[in-house]
């Protein structure tokens, strides 16, 4: 390097001499994006492997090579041991014959329910009935404890009347009977009040007969809808447990995802499996694929939308744009630029291949980005050769950040110059571009 910029500042040596031939020497014109190479990994859809969910003994094999099949088609069975057995099987039938059982017998006790319901509010309604005839009844109790007490006033008069006016005891037999009437009368107004109080006490929501009744109907109430939604849980939990049984069972009978055609079947009848370990390959279903490539996020964020990408693959280069660019990293730090190949890539290229692309990268703003090749650096300066009027000029320039092979210029040159990528040159040495 520091021979390099000697050469640059070399006192006395002059390039101008006539007649000597100009040196062809390849070049980078700073108006071009500036392209990075990575590879890139293909992801094929349409071509699923299907693979073990479960261990067991591979007990009938459905399908061959070369066989279509339908979507939802059996490929292959898988039991628990040689003898066929598959106790996931039974486990799903056990769990579908319950939940069967409690769906027939659902809508019947909701039936029951409501049917509880209607009793406990007719039982109400008889508790509030009885109250009302009881208010009835208290009022005609109390009309005959006012007329009982009318005919008690009268006897007390004539009792009075016939004790002051009673020589020789002559009204002892009237007064006699007046006071076995007033016993008899007495006696029984007792016994209506005592019935008044027992209708007072009966009619009146303030105390407990009513109360109770309107507990007892709140508390009926609150507990069937308690058991009304226990039904309802226990017949979502029998469905989730009845699919969760199905699932299990299904690990071991594999179906296919999709119409299409077996690549390859991996395995033989009582062939012991792993879960994970291949089983068949199918072809079909929406036969597309494409690339992801890894970046930083500084190369990331600069990916070219308008530009395209050169893809190689075979001897062919293709020019695709980039579908879509992850603004999160997405494998560790790392960003994800997704590229969709053409149609006609599909049948050359196999899952997980890597395939190198060029991405052209949109310069920062105020800075030309150029190849690493084409800067000399001092401890404390830094030089590109351009060609001016057919010889290379050394230019002083200020560097930015580093994009794979490229390295931003952030003042020095200009877009319209031409930058010799050829370390060989030296100031003023007549050029030619390649």
């Amino acid at each position: 390097m520091i021979l390099i910029i000697a050469r640059l500042t070399r006192p006395g040596e002059s390039t101008d001499t006539l007649g000597q031939v100009a040196k062809v020497v390849e070049v980078y014109r700073a108006g071009v994006s500036s392209k990075v190479t990575y590879n890139g990994q293909v992801e094929k859809a349409g071509v699923v492997k299907i693979l073990s969910q479960t261990a067991g003994i591979v007990n009938a094999i459905s399908v061959v090579e070369g066989q279509a099949v339908s979507r939802g088609a059996l490929l292959l069975a898988i039991a628990a041991n040689y003898q066929g057995s598959n106790p996931a099987e039974i486990q799903a039938a056990i769990a579908n014959r319950q939940y069967r059982m409690v769906l027939d017998t659902f809508d019947t006790q909701k039936e029951i329910i409501v049917k509880q319901k209607e009793i406990a509010s007719k039982a109400h309604d008889n508790t509030v009935n009885l109250a009302t005839i009881s208010a009835q009844a208290r009022e005609d109790t109390t009309g005959l404890i006012n007329l009982n007490q009318t005919m008690l006033d009268a006897l007390q008069a004539n009792l009075s009347a016939l004790q002051a006016n009673n020589p020789g005891n002559v009204n002892g037999s009237a007064i006699l009977q007046i006071q076995g009437t007033m016993a008899q009368v007495s006696a029984g107004q007792n016994q209506l009040k005592s019935a008044l109080r027992n209708l007072d006490y009966q009619v009146s929501s303030a105390n407990p007969p009513l109360q109770l009744a309107d507990q007892q109907r709140s508390l009926t109430f609150q507990q069937l809808e308690l058991q009304q939604k226990s039904l309802e849980l226990n017949r979502d939990i029998s469905a989730l447990q009845a699919k969760m049984a199905n699932i299990s069972a299904s690990s071991f009978k594999p179906t296919a995802p999709f119409a299409g055609k077996v690549d390859r079947v991996y395995v033989r009848r009582l062939q012991a499996v792993s879960p994970g370990m291949p089983l068949v390959s199918l072809a079909g279903g929406n036969r597309s694929s494409r690339l992801v490539v890894r970046l930083p996020k500084d190369t990331a964020v600069r990916v070219s939308n308008i530009e395209p990408s050169t893809l190689r693959i075979d001897s062919r280069s293709i020019e695709i744009l980039p579908l879509y660019v992850s603004s999160e990293a997405t494998d560790g730090s790392l960003y994800s630029v997704v590229y969709s190949l053409p149609e006609d890539v599909y049948p050359s290229v196999t899952e997980g291949d890597s395939l190198q692309i060029d991405i052209p990268l949109s310069s920062i703003a105020k800075s030309i980005a150029v190849p690493l090749e084409a800067v000399f650096q001092t401890q404390d300066s830094a030089y590109v050769f351009t060609i001016k009027d057919g010889k290379a000029r050394a230019s002083k320039v200020s560097l930015g950040k580093v994009s794979g092979k490229f390295i931003d210029i952030v003042s020095g040159i200009t877009a319209d110059d031409v930058v010799i990528l050829d370390r060989t040159v030296a100031q003023d040495t007549p050029v030619v571009s390649k």
